[in-house]
């Protein structure tokens, strides 16, 4: 099955801008962030890559993949609901002013309480998973025979992220390091 993903341009610009909030992504994808509306505040092409800041508006009990970023860091502000870092070392919960920090070439997923949770997340430096999160959502279904390891490809080569397989690292728990369920069991 060949996925219909999209190419990347990484062009950059540096000048004074004001976020509109009319800058909106609807992600849905299959198995992951299934009710997700992500309002674009700051692209790293329009900061010249120094910050991206986005707001992600998560639907209860929504999940991530395990992942790992290995060219920027993400910080998590919590600003309504609740939701949870889950890392090899263990769960980092976030209710309402707190802040969260998930550094690059360190795993993780995350879970979403059950009201669902409005969240500023802050990239350093600011790439451009715009087009990660844009292009992930064109696609939506990943369950045919090989649409994960397609996708996942994908995101390893143009964003720098590495994603775990489900089968390997379920969503929504922490996993330790070495503990790992094996590919393919």
């Amino acid at each position: 099955m060949a996925l219909n993903l999209p190419p990347v341009d990484h062009t950059r610009s540096n000048e004074p801008f004001k976020s509109t909030g009319e800058d909106r992504l609807v992600v849905r994808v299959d198995g992951q962030m299934t009710d997700t509306t992500m309002i674009w505040h700051a692209k790293g092409e329009r900061t010249n890559g120094a910050v991206a800041v986005f707001e992600v508006i998560w639907g209860p009990h929504d999940k991530s993949v395990h992942h790992v970023h290995t060219l920027e860091d993400e910080g998590f502000y919590v600003i309504e609901g609740s939701m949870t870092l889950h890392t090899p070392e263990g769960d980092v919960e976030l209710g309402p002013g707190e802040f969260g920090w998930g550094p690059r070439y360190h795993r993780h997923a995350y879970s979403v309480g059950p009201h669902g949770a409005r969240v500023l997340v802050v990239q350093v430096p600011g790439t451009d998973l715009y087009s990660f999160f844009k292009g992930s959502a064109e696609v939506g279904d990943l369950s045919g025979e090989g649409a994960f390891d397609e996708w996942a490809a994908w995101a390893q080569e143009n964003f720098g992220a590495r994603v775990f397989h489900p089968a390997e690292c379920p969503p929504g728990q922490s996993i330790v390091d070495g503990e790992r369920v094996p590919a393919g069991a």
